[in-house]
């Protein structure tokens, strides 16, 4: 009789196959790619969104769950104008993590792996910040859950979510990446047991027809 092979149970949250060495030969042009795309000004946007609906407490703990070369939690730390939060940064590519360290102003921690990342399992913190993240995983309602699980009672979430649209499709034939229609992303922030759910769509520019953006809070 054959043997069954035993199921990775971390197999939800790996990367895809070669992700990590796509986005590390990206990494030296990444961020001025999406200063020109507009996203910078779409995550400043969102910042502002995500203050309004939770103001900043002092010394927040902020994990950036897939944070590239750092554009969200950057404009958080800038725009929330503290000096005082700390920042643990998720990426599964090296070169990116490191000039997400040096980009940010903050106390700063790199974490080498992907959402699910075992070293982070009984971490929980403020707010996190997850941009163009869940599209590429594997399991977006697991990694959606995981990423519930990483907040405090009452903490917050802000997401930036591919959203379809023929622009998209472009976008996927190179990355990799899936597109999700705002009313699926609400119901899957619903069922992860995410409350207070707004949507916070992106002004302009390219942005706003590729992306949208979520705030969303861990009830108490």
């Amino acid at each position: 009789m054959a043997r069954m092979r035993k199921s990775n149970p971390l197999s939800r949250f790996l990367a895809p196959p070669g992700m990590a060495e796509l986005y590390d030969g990206a990494a030296s042009g990444w961020q001025a790619g999406i200063d020109r795309l507009g996203f910078d000004a779409a995550y400043e946007n969102l910042t502002n969104c995500a203050l309004t609906y939770q103001p900043i407490k002092s010394a927040e703990r902020i994990l950036d769950a897939g944070a590239g070369t750092g554009a969200a939690a950057r404009m958080f730390a800038t725009q929330s104008g503290r000096s005082d939060c700390q920042f643990d940064l998720l990426d599964p590519s090296k070169e990116m993590l490191a000039q997400a360290v040096q980009n940010i102003r903050g106390t700063t921690r790199a974490v080498f792996g992907a959402l699910g990342e075992p070293a982070l399992a009984q971490q929980q913190y403020d707010r996190v910040l997850c941009a163009h993240v869940i599209e590429h995983c594997p399991d977006p309602q697991a990694q959606i859950n995981w990423l519930f699980r990483r907040l405090h009672p009452n903490g917050t979430a802000v997401f930036a979510i591919s959203k379809p649209h023929w622009c998209t499709a472009l976008v996927r034939w190179r990355w990799g990446n899936s597109s999700f229609h705002p009313t699926l992303v609400r119901g899957m922030l619903e069922t992860a047991g995410f409350t207070n759910i707004e949507i916070c769509r992106h002004p302009s520019g390219p942005p706003s027809r590729v992306s949208c953006g979520y705030l969303a809070r861990r009830p108490t």
